[in-house]
């Protein structure tokens, strides 16, 4: 059987100890009295749209097309090649400072057991990408500007710098076997300072200029190179010498179905990149979702409260003027 070499890498990752289970959640209502149903998906088997669009058709929903690549150009050989210049220098060893972090505690908990999560209602994320496009920026740079400085202040030492991995929907723009297999690749963000929305949009345009992503891709699709082995060995290697970047902050974008139901999303976790965060929009309602890593020794309670600051810092960087309630439906 051929082998899916991109499916490959998360397949190590398992064999290394990590979960690589993809979070969802499916809400029946909103508010206090919210009802979760949790549900894990193997990061080598989806990417975190194909999971998402999995469930909602076994739930009995319509989901047509997934969300394509926005960009005009492809993946190709002339594209792999500038991507890889910029990519490979981002590849080395590299420690992330934390203020407490263990990276020997096993893995206790489900993923679904340290999800802690958020919904906004309508008139809170129409203000929320309202306010996005009044700075010139995507909902994703407004989000992100918000939870790296929400992580710089609470985990982090204070002159400690923060990257983070930013998955990049490549459908479209990349051949693969099936609709459900993994078609993500990722930019790398770094900060020093604790950045404005604008400087989180001028990085990630920067990154995509520069075609990080087709690197990126190109190194995934690349791995047959250093064989089913090699890529074990190479993640045990840098295991050994504490690499590790801050997090994965991911955004599943705008879906729009026939439900009343509301949904969430968080990335896996692991030791290399122990804070994920989420987001994903369906019918007009943005959730935020965040799990941390047991290294990071918090618990589902901690985190909860680390996120609802991350909601209340998004809501309430929305000028006065605009008149919105400012309560929030925290899990």
């Amino acid at each position: 059987m051929k082998t899916d070499w991109v499916a490959e890498i998360f397949r190590a990752m398992r064999d290394c100890g990590e979960d690589i289970s993809i979070i969802y959640g499916r809400c029946v209502s909103s508010g206090e009295n919210s009802n979760v149903d949790w549900y894990e998906l193997p990061h080598d088997e989806y990417d975190g749209m194909s999971g998402l669009a999995s469930l909602m058709r076994k739930a009995g929903y319509t989901v047509s097309e997934l969300p394509q690549w926005q960009g005009d150009d492809k993946y190709s050989f002339r594209n792999a090649v500038k991507g890889l210049k910029v990519f490979l220098p981002t590849t080395g060893i590299r420690e992330q400072q934390w203020i407490k972090y263990d990276r020997s505690l096993p893995i206790l908990n489900r993923s679904t057991e340290r999800v802690a999560w958020t919904v906004f209602s309508k008139q809170q994320t129409s203000a929320i990408k309202d306010q996005a496009k009044t700075l010139g920026v995507t909902v994703n740079s407004y989000l992100l500007s918000h939870l790296d400085r929400l992580i710089a202040e609470n985990l982090v030492p204070n002159d400690a710098e923060r990257r983070w991995m930013i998955p990049v929907n490549l459908r479209g723009a990349v051949s693969r076997a099936s609709e459900q297999a993994p078609q993500m690749a990722f930019i790398a963000l770094d900060f020093s300072q604790i950045p404005l929305p604008i400087d989180v949009q001028e990085q990630v345009n920067a990154r995509k200029r520069q075609g990080y992503q087709w690197g990126a891709w190109a190194a995934f699709v690349g791995s047959f190179l250093l064989g089913k082995k090699g890529i074990r060995s190479d993640m045990q290697k840098r295991e050994s010498k504490n690499h590790g970047w801050t997090g994965m902050f991911s955004n599943l974008g705008k879906w729009d179905i026939k439900t009343d139901d509301n949904w969430l999303f968080c990335p896996a976790v692991s030791r290399v990149y122990p804070v994920g965060a989420g987001c994903v929009t369906v019918n007009g309602q943005l959730t935020l979702s965040m799990q941390f890593h047991e290294a990071l020794q918090h618990d589902l309670a901690s985190t909860q409260a680390l996120l609802n600051h991350w909601a209340e810092l998004c809501v309430n960087a929305i000028p006065q003027e605009i008149n919105i309630s400012k309560e929030l439906a925290f899990g």
